[in-house]
This record gives structure tokens, C-alpha cells and sequence, in this order.
């Protein structure tokens, strides 16, 4: 999201990014991804727990989240949710763009 976060902002979408992980290691990956939008640390990982997106062991990860994009509106209703199966699955931008447009959500 970071590289097509121009278009995101067109559609007046905030995009805000949550890290399951400690401060230090979250501000070392923004700062050296860049990243333009705000980043939230979930330390404790209730957020990420409360999204249901928690994995507590697997082979890929220990502690972590599944890469996840929630769509909420301005209302406050959950729009768009794709939960990756495992660290290297995201959604396209056509499939959050379609859901934003009022498509198929995920």
C-alpha cells in the first residue's frame, strides 16, 4: 500500500498500519520502508487478537499476525476484510479497489 498510497488518498482512504511487535523493531521498518501513513504499535497484540488475525506459532512465524486488510468506513462498518493465509498473501488493489467501489468484499 505504501507505493500506490497516492491513489488511496485520491479515494480519500486513511490507510493506518498496525505492528504486532515492539517499538524499536517498528520504527526501524518504517523509517527504513518509508512508510507515508501512521503505524500503530499492538505490543501486547490485543488489537491483532481482537481482529481475530493472532498466530501464535506456525512455521513461518512466532507471535505475529497474518498480513490483513480491513476496510472501515466513516461509520464505523467493516466494508472489505481479507485475512492472508500466510505471510506472503495480501490482497490485490483491484479486489480492495472492487470492495471500496462496492464489489465483492472478501
Amino acid at each position: 500500500m505504501r507505493d500506490t498510497f497516492a491513489e488511496y488518498e485520491q479515494r480519500g482512504i486513511q490507510i493506518v498500519a498496525i505492528y504486532g511487535q515492539g517499538f524499536g523493531a517498528v520504527r526501524k521498518f518504517a523509517e527504513k520502508e518509508k512508510l507515508p501513513f501512521p503505524v500503530l504499535i499492538d505490543e501486547d497484540r490485543s488489537v491483532i487478537r481482537a481482529y481475530g488475525v493472532y498466530v501464535r506459532i506456525n512455521f513461518e512465524s512466532w507471535n505475529t499476525a497474518r498480513p490483513s486488510t480491513v476496510l472501515i468506513d466513516s461509520a464505523g462498518i467493516v466494508r472489505f476484510v481479507f485475512v492472508g493465509k500466510n505471510q506472503l498473501e495480501w490482497p490485490t488493489h483491484a479486489m480492495v479497489f472492487a470492495a471500496l467501489a462496492g464489489g465483492a468484499a472478501g
